[in-house]
């Protein structure tokens, strides 16, 4: 990834925290399995109004923080990745704040596979984009490049 994607911002950043751009940096894991389960998420998740606890326990379901507008994009960049053997996607969103704000994020998603090529986690992380609030639509990428498609896989 280059640093036009915004890759520079999240390079190195580990436990959450400051990015390298100066951006709030979020990292999480999740399982992927029948139930999908939040496995890990960084105290820096609290910038949004949440607490770790609150989200691996499963109080708030990880997909209700995307914001609705962009739900389907992010599920399509992920399933691009996943079908098509990709190590990681990129993408641009709105996340939900505990008090409804949405504010956009970048996002990196590595996908973990077993021996046989299945994904068994989500590991990524978020970095906070400063100004763009609820405005904008959400933009997608997988390692390949690939935008957005207009169907759904």
């Amino acid at each position: 990834m280059s640093k036009e994607d915004g890759s520079d911002q999240m390079a190195g950043v580990e436990g959450g925290g400051k990015s390298r751009g100066g951006g709030l940096a979020i990292e999480f894991t999740i399982k992927i399995g029948a139930a999908s389960t939040l496995e890990f998420v960084s105290e820096s998740v609290s910038s949004f109004g949440y607490s770790p606890s609150e989200l691996k326990g499963g109080a708030v379901r990880v997909g209700k923080l995307i914001h609705s507008e962009d739900l389907e994009s992010v599920t399509q960049a992920l399933a691009r990745a996943y079908h098509g053997g990709e190590a990681e996607a990129a993408m641009s969103f709105r996340i939900l704040a505990k008090s409804g704000e949405p504010r956009r994020v970048s996002a990196r998603v590595a996908l973990e596979r077993d021996a046989s090529g299945r994904v068994t986690r989500y590991r990524g992380t978020l970095v906070e984009e400063g100004g763009c609030g609820a405005h904008g639509a959400p933009g997608v990428s997988t390692a390949s490049g690939a935008g957005p498609s207009p169907q759904r896989t």
